[in-house]
């Protein structure tokens, strides 16, 4: 039998779009430019039927997963070298 505290927790942490670009450290437009590149993870609704302009977040694990890569391409780029 399952009880409660054999469940996984599913929740994920959602950041709304002000904490993003806070975090990020750009505008909203600079990271739907970088979205549609492909250069960092991508929004999404948080409201199935909200329109076109609805609410929006993004995945906290995947802004950090994406700030960590960049840190870590930063810093081997200074380890060869690099500017």
């Amino acid at each position: 039998m399952t009880t409660i505290t054999d469940l996984k927790p599913t929740a994920r942490r959602v950041m709304r779009l002000r904490e993003t670009t806070r975090t990020a450290g750009a505008c909203d437009m600079t990271l739907r430019r970088w979205e549609k590149a492909g250069k960092f993870p991508k929004r999404f609704k948080l409201a199935p039927n909200s329109g076109p302009f609805g609410a929006v977040g993004h995945d906290f694990d995947e802004v950090q997963e994406h700030l960590e890569k960049r840190r870590a391409s930063r810093d081997s780029a200074t380890e060869a070298g690099g500017p």
